[in-house]
């Protein structure tokens, strides 16, 4: 009897140490497996990002039209449990990418707020600045080649934020921004056109994993030289469907077939999730194929 009893015993023990061991193994990798997710949220025609980096700090790049803020955007962050934004950033002031931003401010708390230097006369600019005071929001102008301490694991780098002014065209002044991790990046480009792309093209840091197509894929955007320096594996096209601009243009399309990047558009697939770690993307979900 006695020695059932300790052999009973001596099982149970191996048992609770096998199991710590392999929790102890278990929390080693995931410690050392963190994962990027990187979301393009449908807000019809009109560009929003949402980022939640390895540490679990929350960032959110544009936020489409009026009414895209409160009616897509508030809900899409609060179905994930997100109601802290750790960092926002407004790329440029046109409606399509601002408007819904002032919107989020009204609703979801914000510590760091990122926009472009204005020199043009815009009330969303003056309305989000305001904003940023009221709630205490810390406001930042950024610069081409200031890097955005948020992550130690990742690198968040401004290549360019409307050095080359331009007074006709807002779409130049965008903010182009890119995030690493590892092997594995994502550029962000705003609504920039050719001119200020081939101003980019003298820097050594284009090469990226995912690209964000400029102005929703316009033909006026995205040439292949750059593109060609750029080599994404996946593109995305935030776009609104059977828009009236005719977005993405025809010529576009083209020039990410010619390079043999996957193009995922958000007017055929809707939000597009990327989960990535240091070595390359780990998976991309759509909600429709």
């Amino acid at each position: 009897m006695k020695k059932k009893t300790k052999n009973l015993v001596l099982h149970i023990f191996l048992i609770s140490i096998s199991f710590c061991l392999t929790y102890l193994v278990l929390n080693v990798y995931l410690l050392n497996n963190k994962y990027l997710e990187v979301y393009f949220v449908d807000v019809g025609q009109g560009d929003c990002e949402y980022i939640k980096t390895p540490d679990n700090k929350k960032i959110i790049i544009d936020g489409g039209d009026k009414g895209k803020g409160n009616k897509i955007v508030k809900p899409f962050l609060n179905d994930l449990g997100v109601f802290l934004i750790d960092l926002c950033m407004v790329t440029h002031f046109h409606d399509d990418h601002a408007n819904g931003i002032s919107e989020i401010m009204d609703n979801i708390d914000i510590n760091h707020l990122i926009i472009p230097t204005c020199k043009n006369e815009f009330s969303l600019h003056d309305n989000l600045v305001n904003k940023a005071k009221i709630k205490k929001i810390n406001l930042e102008y950024v610069s081409a080649n200031d890097k955005v301490a948020i992550d130690k694991n990742i690198d968040f780098n401004i290549l360019y934020a409307g050095e080359n002014y331009s007074k006709n065209n807002e779409n130049n002044n965008s903010i182009v921004s890119k995030i690493s991790y590892g092997n594995t990046s994502f550029l962000f480009t705003g609504d920039i056109e050719k001119n200020i792309e081939h101003a980019l093209l003298k820097r050594r840091d284009l090469m990226s994993t995912v690209l964000k197509a400029a102005h929703h894929g316009s033909n006026s955007s995205s040439a292949l030289e750059i593109l060609k320096k750029i080599m994404p594996e996946y593109v995305i096209i935030e776009v609104g469907q059977n828009n009236k601009y005719g977005h993405p243009g025809e010529k576009s399309l083209n020039r990410f077939n010619e390079i043999n990047a996957k193009v995922y558009r958000t007017d055929k697939n809707g939000t597009i999730k990327f989960i990535a770690d240091k070595n390359g993307i780990k998976k991309v979900n759509v909600l429709r194929e």
